[in-house]
């Protein structure tokens, strides 16, 4: 199968590489050190020019994932290819998610939940991002579905609860004694 505008053969088989890069710091001059837009350029330049030199994937269908900790800054280079499904509204999404992850210094988990989220994307599937984090298939978030969960467990507990006290508990008749003598 040819990719239209890659200009090769792919075969039968097709597949997109993501290779992720991590800095503590970029190498800045001092005067840049605080200037966000500064910033943000020289971590766009660095994830381009690495998806350049790299070259992992096939007919431009790769992906670079830069974090530089130090800097909190994130950026993602794709090929053309990976760029009709990696928009730049949905790296933005993505990344925005993300970075309540790298602002706890949690850098796994936010890398792989952009790493997830950029493979949904890629497998054509739907990704669900929005201010309030992810969503399920239902559209509910999960912290919601959390909740109802306990609620439900709390309930169940409740009803276990008032049923064994109402049935298994049998009624004592009391009589009062009588004394013969």
């Amino acid at each position: 199968m040819t990719v239209e505008g890659a200009g090769c053969n792919l075969g039968d088989e097709r597949g997109y590489t993501i290779a992720v890069a991590l800095a503590e710091y970029m190498d800045l001059p001092p005067e840049d050190m605080r200037n966000e837009k500064a910033l943000e350029e020289k971590a766009r330049e660095f994830a381009m020019t690495l998806r350049q030199r790299w070259r992992f994937g096939q007919c431009d269908d790769d992906v670079v994932i830069f974090l530089s900790s130090g800097d909190m800054k994130l950026w993602t280079a794709v090929g053309s290819e990976a760029g009709k499904l990696l928009t730049p509204q949905l790296i933005l999404s993505v990344s925005e998610e993300a970075g309540k992850l790298f602002k706890q210094k949690d850098y796994t988990r936010g890398l792989l939940q952009v790493i997830g989220q950029y493979k949904l994307a890629l497998q054509g599937k739907k990704v669900n991002v929005s201010k309030d984090g992810p969503h399920l298939p239902l559209g509910l978030p999960l912290w919601l579905l959390i909740v109802i969960a306990v609620l439900i467990v709390i309930v169940i507990i409740v009803l276990v609860v008032v049923i064994i006290k109402c049935c298994c508990t049998s009624k004592r008749d009391y009589q009062m004694a009588r004394r013969t003598s």
